[in-house]
């Protein structure tokens, strides 16, 4: 049997690791996943994604619901957004912004996360999500390439409805 304080330790950690490290899902409803990770091509508004197939999926995951309406396509919504490097460095961040879903004005894996994509709903005011995307998520259709995200790196995106 192991000593007393031993097992004081190992508890100590593991509650220190569910509250600080482990990454919280809270499940949307019913119907939808915490966390969407999928392959296929997903449609923004109707518009298909050309995505790699074949590449890494992109992945959704809750991390506040947020009350209200949730946005849907051709809908105004005004966010904050982080936009980090796997690795960690920040590269954009933005409080405020106006962003109209599906419009295509924006990445596609930020557009996504805010009118959702099929599988996910759309998100409410208040609500929070972070989005792991691959290159091909990445990419905004008809904006100059000075301003777009880097395409050949895998992204972590914060996005916040206000």
């Amino acid at each position: 049997m192991l000593p007393r304080k031993l097992l004081t330790i190992v508890a100590f950690i593991l509650i220190l690791y569910v509250l600080f490290i482990q990454k919280k899902v809270v499940p949307v409803d019913t119907n939808s996943p915490a966390s969407v990770e999928s392959n296929a091509v997903p449609e923004l508004c109707g518009m298909k994604i050309p995505a790699d197939t074949n590449g890494p999926p992109l992945k959704m995951y809750e991390d506040a619901l947020g009350a209200g309406e949730p946005v849907s396509c051709g809908t105004a919504a005004t966010v904050n957004y982080k936009v980090w490097y796997m690795r960690g460095n920040l590269i954009a961040q933005r409080d405020a912004v106006k962003i109209t879903a599906g419009e295509g004005k924006f990445p596609y894996a930020l557009e996504l996360a805010i009118a959702g994509d099929g599988v996910k709903p759309g998100m409410r005011p208040g609500g929070k999500r972070t989005v792991i995307a691959p290159p091909t998520f990445t990419k905004t259709p008809g904006i100059p390439a000075a301003l777009v995200l880097p395409e050949n790196k895998m992204l972590l995106i914060e996005v916040e409805v206000k």
